[in-house]
């Protein structure tokens, strides 16, 4: 058994607070660091194991491998010491649980946290591997959370291989060390093992959190070892159908058995990964965005959404200035309108002629162009009106008076009539020779300025009615003139990756889409002319179509079924990867 500390015993300066775990070859406690005051992980060998040099050095290996990698992904050695002859290890202490409870919980990862837990490993191994070492034993149960669940931190160097040309620090080729379901082919095998093994242990990861299970299992070791180094597991996407294509493509190759035809890099690994979690992140979006809701829909409902605000806001500022025109015009009128008649009843009102003052005001009424007329003199009182009820007495509007301004000299308000029409009431002085002599009160209608409005509303808003059913249409039409070529060829890609190798657009367009159906057809032919299957890789990252070289292997399939090179098989997890060309080599 591992020595056995209680709470309160000392490992160096650290006093044992618990045990967090037992390993097969340590104990594991959480302990306090009284020189700097923070809680440490302390892991002690076993003491059975303390008798094998090779153990013991391989388990100081691991403090000399971990503690020079200091990345936010890796658990950080802090220190490395021996207590009664019992070496340890001193260790950043995450608290939260591994990745291997939440796989035996029956916990299912959705495609972006997979994704995103493996791009966090990945970036440790590429780190790691740039340092000179290879970690040799990637398994769920050294993949920590930590306390807010947000990052992982990869644990337990302790079987990791420094590359150095001192072959007394190189593992001996042919020694099977690390976890038999987690290993790569090559390692299996007792062959070399280098940071593309860590990858594929990487692979066998992210399988399972995506499935659900391991790819590799068999009752027996011996068993378990022929079939990672035999057998091709089952494509993640008929384990998990709902698993993305590209998700698929980066774990069949990851999966692949020749070192060579999976990711070369921690680098080029996590990189793929990221576009693939931003491409996840995209198609989320565009999920709950066009839910359902075909292309010439979207566009149509769209634009006319658009095309509705832009007509209601330019119908309201046009009705407004027109409004504001009209009344302007009528304002004008009628006060000059009141001032003309002011200028006319001035010489009654001065000589007090009421007779004629009468005279003219009923002369005017005869005209029916207003609703009233008051004359008043300078003292207020009514001497003419329409309403001969009105004469003699103190002035009073026939109504309710609101809204008062001046316009042109004359005051304007509205007033609403005892008859529930609604009139605009001028009021100009009379004067002579500068001297007001009275007063006079005109009643114009609103009715000719509100039916003028009525028209105007009615106008612009059948204008806009007709405008935005006129473009909802069009673009609805255009979208199902779109649509027709993009099902043309979804068709024929589909037939292609049915077997139909004869499958061509016959259709024959000057535009865009004409390209595209010769691009397809030029790719039939591709595939028909081989049936052996070539695939075709990109060297490197921004490299040209003359840098493309032919090889043996599988096709690189895009999500609705069409291939990038030519295939015999209908395996979704061909190993290419949509989002990371398979370079094929170092």
């Amino acid at each position: 058994m591992p020595p056995s500390f209680e709470r309160g015993d000392l490992i160096g300066r650290y006093e044992v607070v618990a045990l967090l775990g037992e390993g097969a070859m340590s104990r594991v406690y959480r302990a306090h660091d009284p020189d700097i005051g923070r809680t440490v992980a302390i892991k002690v060998l076993r003491d059975e194991l303390l008798a094998d040099s090779a153990y013991v050095a391989r388990f100081l290996r691991e403090a000399r491998s971990a503690g020079a990698l200091v990345h936010p992904n890796i658990v950080t050695v802090f220190d490395v010491g021996e207590v009664d002859g019992t070496p340890y290890i001193a260790m950043e202490c995450v608290e939260g649980e591994p990745l291997s409870r939440r796989l035996r919980s029956g916990r299912r990862f959705s495609s972006r946290e997979a994704v995103s837990i493996a791009q966090q490993i990945a970036d440790a191994l590429d780190f790691a591997h740039r340092n000179g070492v290879v970690h040799r034993d990637i398994k769920p149960s050294n993949v920590l959370f930590t306390a807010d669940a947000g990052r992982v931190k990869l644990v337990d160097f302790g079987i990791a291989h420094i590359d150095a040309t001192d072959d007394a620090e190189r593992t001996r080729t042919g020694a099977i060390i690390g976890t038999p379901r987690y290993m790569s082919p090559e390692q299996a095998a007792g062959g070399e093992v280098g940071p593309r093994s860590d990858l594929f242990s990487l692979g066998v990861i992210l399988y399972e959190m995506l499935g659900g299970k391991c790819p590799f299992d068999a009752r027996n070791t011996t068993a378990l070892l022929l079939q990672i180094t035999t057998k091709d597991p089952q494509p993640i996407r008929k384990l998990a159908p709902e698993t993305p294509v590209g998700t698929a493509r980066i774990v069949g190759r990851l999966l692949n058995k020749e070192p060579g035809r999976r990711f070369q890099s921690g680098a080029h690994l996590a990189a793929a990964l990221t576009k693939e979690y931003d491409a996840l992140a995209e198609h989320e979006v565009e999920r709950r965005r066009n839910r359902r809701i075909p292309l010439k829909v979207q566009w149509a409902g769209g634009m006319g959404l658009i095309l509705t605000v832009v007509m209601v806001v330019t119908a309201l500022s046009v009705y407004h200035l027109q409004r504001e025109e009209i009344s302007r015009v009528i304002l004008d009128s009628g006060s000059s309108l009141a001032r003309y008649v002011a200028f006319d009843v001035a010489t009654p009102l001065l000589s007090e002629d009421w007779t004629t003052l009468q005279a003219i005001v009923e002369d005017a009424n005869r005209r029916e162009t207003f609703h009233y007329l008051i004359v008043s003199d300078r003292s207020g009182i009514v001497r003419a009106a329409t309403d001969p009820s009105r004469v003699g007495a103190p002035l009073a509007l026939p109504g309710e008076v609101r809204e008062a301004r001046s316009v042109s000299g004359t005051e304007v308000a509205r007033v609403t009539l005892p008859d529930g029409e609604s009139a605009l009431n001028f009021s100009a002085p009379s004067r002579f020779q500068d001297q007001r002599v009275g007063m006079v009160h005109l009643g114009l209608p609103r009715s000719g300025l509100d039916s003028v409005m009525a028209r105007t509303r009615w106008l612009l808003a059948a204008q806009a009615a007709i405008t935005i059913t006129s473009v909802i249409g069009l673009l609805y039409l255009f979208g199902s003139l779109i649509g027709r070529p993009i099902e043309r060829v979804r068709r024929a890609m589909a037939d292609l990756a049915a077997g139909d190798t004869a499958t061509r657009i016959s259709v024959t367009r000057r535009d865009e889409f004409g390209v595209l159906y010769r691009a397809f057809n030029e790719m039939a032919e591709r595939v028909e002319r081989d049936p052996d299957g070539t695939l075709w890789s990109y060297p490197g990252a921004g490299g040209s179509e003359d840098d493309r070289t032919p090889r043996p292997g599988g096709v690189e399939r895009t999500d609705d079924g069409g291939a990038r090179g030519i295939d015999d098989t209908d395996d979704d997890d061909a190993t290419t990867v949509v989002n990371e060309p398979d370079r094929g080599r170092d």
